[in-house]
């Protein structure tokens, strides 16, 4: 076989965390380097490649020898520095903004630990579950224009070729290396057998028209890599003359090779989403999910109102490492929810690091920013609302406080320093008294407030009147236009009616949408945590019998219906909170699920037809059949269809929630799935009394509903979805002095269809740094607003953009790549 080359790729796979603690998985790591460098030392022609920046990161703190002889290897090209994040994720969950922060962190480190020669442009993913169709764009804008990853598999997407380009909806293209067959071999494999996985390389492993091939060599899965035995087999190899050239060589030199053929032109191009695989890990280990997207949306507003807060000032990378707690969590068996039950507390602990220290950052800018405003004409309490978000909005502002601060006045509303009223509710508190027995409760008013900006609101209050009556729920009818009653009778019998109140719901313009009750089913979930081999989850086995409907609270801002179910033995609340600022219906579930091999489901029921979904995913707007099948989504998900041969469609947002299906008109959510941890085919529990099992105990989930005429390209439910999941931060503060006015805007971001991914701090400390993308799907001029300055650019269709915004000229200067080299 003349001028043919079998590239072997020397690597092992290591799950730092999955059937064992980080502690073993760093130990693993470990080993597997010194070993990589003991098989170098010893075969000169060998060559190893890793990825994951943060098993290098362990290397350098915790062993400098190791470290130093892997820096050697590296610049005698003999250790090859690939994928350049910080750990290898899942493909499908995390957010766009993550997959960047993914290249920009580690591929700061690569650059700093080991220079020019640490600077990969190959992504690898060898195991991760599927990948997002905008993968090849986040790539790019992380300067990669490679991807090597092996799932799906030939036998899971037979249309797959080993080598092809993958482009996204904007035209970014990778070149992109499907691993045939497996990235490893087995700790067992004989010299006999692995010489015949050579052999059939050799036959299998190569695209018509480029004489070079490649197959990925070591043993794997807890780390290892090549061994002295397997490493002789292929010097023997290599003397056989009826194989191709067999090289120890890299990814980057395979791909290199790979694009200097002719015919790499000619491959074939895909443009679409590589999966689906195990829908089971779109909801496996429901805390994880929740965690994760909680964490994502506390770093976005931490970093946007340190911005804020700081308008005069430079801000340092404050965040990195609450950033990398939560890269490392994206680690596929970790957010795919896969691991054992061991590692779940130290995965709990590294979201925990993530929160708190992005609700500190969040906290003290608001309080910096409070701080900065003159107070001083007033008597009593103002309460200071802030919005991260660069679009004017309402906002729902709730805290528990004193209803009668001092004993003497209660409060009764708000007030702007303009004069313009705004109402407020008191509802039931988190805690059923307060301090010292004084009158408390939970403070609930509805706040217009600036794009990126904050307003201070006064309070109003009056004189207490001693009587037998509450006044907390009496209306006070010297103060009309601030009173608003705790409880309305009437309204609490029209919510406790026969007819369920969600059948009633209908946004303007709708009609009748809903065919049933929204509620929850329960499915049979005998499959495996993964969920090898299974499409869909629809084998409905019953409905949780309701108990009692109460009405919690019944007021003029907010009313609260609690619904409570039992199945088996389980315990579920389901709260329908309906808002008189907007149509949108808040869902909101508390649950104790302590089923086993059995799944609850969110159930939505309408008369759509000729159905269809998008989904939000990551860097894009996916468009989906309702088949039945599990997949993945975002902050949200529509159903689109017609009713009464009218296009209408239903937005369905959520807080935590990653799995949804379509089907008949139906659209529905994972809420808790009872199978067993890490239960992998064919390693099925037989007897699962002493098994743990996933969501088992108490929960929350939240969603919100909304519906409107004609189609959605989602640019609205984008926007509610992070005013749902991004609140306005608050606090009540008094009198002291300050510069700035009442009400400021700083942070506008126009158009609509301009979705704002991170506004932060430059990496060098130097300048504000703005990443966005565009939705609609074409180009558009962006108009920036942010302390004071007006700023222009543009943008490409599907596209995402990052700029530095320039104080000098006005003007977005770009920064596509990796921020211009950091």
């Amino acid at each position: 076989m003349p001028n043919k080359i079998l590239h072997l790729i020397s690597q092992a796979h290591l799950d730092p965390v999955w059937l064992w603690p980080l502690r073993d998985g760093v130990a693993e790591a470990l080993t597997t380097m010194q070993s990589a460098i003991d098989r170098a030392d010893e075969t000169p022609d060998f060559k190893f490649t890793r990825s994951s920046a943060c098993t290098y990161k362990w290397a350098r703190d915790m062993d400098p020898v190791l470290f130093d002889s892997i820096r050697q290897l590296v610049k005698m090209n003999r250790w090859e520095v690939i994928g350049g994040w910080v750990e290898q994720p899942d493909c499908n969950l995390p957010s766009a903004e993550s997959f960047i922060r993914q290249g920009l962190y580690g591929k700061a480190f690569f650059n700093k630990e080991f220079g020019a020669k640490g600077r990969t442009t190959i992504g690898y993913n060898p195991d991760s579950f599927g990948h997002c169709g905008g993968l090849p764009q986040l790539l790019n804008h992380t300067d990669f224009d490679g991807y090597a990853f092996m799932r799906p598999q030939p036998w899971d997407n037979p249309k797959l070729p080993i080598l092809f380009w993958w482009e996204s909806k904007d035209g970014s293209r990778v070149l992109t290396c499907r691993i045939p067959v497996q990235y490893s071999q087995s700790y067992a494999i004989s010299k006999e057998e692995l010489e015949t996985v050579v052999r059939e390389a050799a036959k299998n492993n190569f695209v018509d028209g480029i004489n070079h091939g490649v197959m990925w060599f070591g043993v794997g899965n807890h780390g290892g890599g090549p061994t002295r035995e397997h490493i002789a087999v292929i010097k023997e190899l290599q003397k056989d003359a009826s194989l191709p050239e067999i090289r120890f060589s890299t990814v980057r030199d395979f791909m290199a090779e790979v694009r200097k053929s002719p015919e790499s032109g000619n491959l074939k191009i895909i443009r679409e989403e590589l999966g689906f695989l195990f829908p089971g890990c779109y909801s496996a280990t429901g805390e994880v999910k929740q965690l994760h997207r909680w964490s994502e949306k506390a770093l976005f507003g931490a970093e946007t109102l340190d911005l804020l807060a700081n308008w005069k000032s430079s801000v340092p990378r404050a965040l990195a490492e609450a950033w990398w707690h939560l890269l490392f969590n994206q680690f596929h068996d970790i957010l795919a929810g896969t691991c054992s039950y061991l590692p779940q507390e130290e995965t709990r602990s590294r979201f925990g690091s993530t929160l708190t220290t992005a609700r500190e950052h969040r906290m003290k800018a608001v309080y910096k920013l409070a701080r900065k405003v003159d107070t001083r004409s007033e008597k009593g309490s103002v309460l200071f609302a802030v919005n991260p978000l660069p679009w004017q909005r309402k906002a729902l502002v709730q805290l528990d406080t004193f209803i009668e601060p001092n004993g003497r006045e209660e409060i009764i509303g708000l007030e702007t320093k303009s004069g313009r009223k705004v109402p407020i509710q008191w509802m039931q508190s988190d805690s059923n008294f307060g301090p010292w027995g004084l009158k408390w409760g939970k403070l609930t008013t509805v706040v217009n407030l600036p794009a990126g900006g904050y307003q201070v609101f006064r309070t109003v209050t009056k004189p207490v009147v001693k009587s037998s009556v509450d006044p907390s729920s009496d209306k006070d009818e010297k103060n009309p236009q601030f009173w608003v009653q705790k409880n309305d009778s009437r309204k609490a019998e029209a919510l406790l009616s026969k007819e369920p109140a969600l059948l009633k719901w209908s946004p303007d313009g709708v009609g009748q949408l809903l065919a049933h009750q929204v509620g929850t089913v329960v499915v049979r979930d005998e499959g495996n945590t993964w969920g090898f081999g299974i499409k869909a989850y629809n084998d409905v086995i019953g409905q949780p019998e309701i108990l009692e409907k109460e009405v919690i609270e019944s007021g003029a801002l907010v009313s609260v219906v609690r619904q409570k179910s039992r199945w088996q033995s389980s315990e579920i609340w389901m709260d329908v909170i309906t808002y008189t600022h907007t149509p949108t219906l808040e869902i909101r579930f508390r649950f104790n699920w302590q089923e086993k091999r059995q799944q609850l489901k969110l159930v939505i029921p309408t008369r759509l037809r000729r159905t269809r979904t998008i989904a939000k995913m990551p860097a894009e707007r996916v468009v989906r059949p309702t088949d039945g099948r599990e997949y993945p989504c975002h902050d949200w998900v529509s159903l689109e269809g017609t009713l009464r041969g009218k296009p209408v469609y239903l937005g369905l947002m959520n807080d935590s929630s990653y799995s949804y299906s379509g089907k008949a008109g139906q659209l529905s959510m994972v809420l808790a799935r009872g199978v067993p941890y890490a239960e992998h085919p064919p390693f099925e529990y037989k007897d699962v009394r002493n098994v743990a099992f996933l969501d088992q105990g108490w929960h929350e989930r939240r969603f919100w509903i909304t519906a409107a005429p004609g189609q959605t390209n989602g640019d609205a439910l984008e926007r509610e979805s992070q005013e749902w999941q991004i609140p306005a931060e608050h606090m009540l503060d008094n009198p002291h002095p300050g510069t700035e006015p009442w009400k400021r805007s700083l942070f506008q971001l126009q158009p609509k269809n301009i979705q704002v991914m991170a506004l932060k701090a430059a990496e060098n400390g130097k300048g504000t740094v703005l990443r966005i993308l565009e939705t609609g799907g074409s180009n558009a001029r962006v108009k920036i607003q942010f302390n004071g300055r007006q700023y222009t650019g543009s943008i490409n269709a599907h596209a995402v953009a990052t700029f530095l915004l320039h104080e000098k000229d006005g003007k977005l200067q770009p920064l596509n790549g990796l921020e211009k080299k950091l």
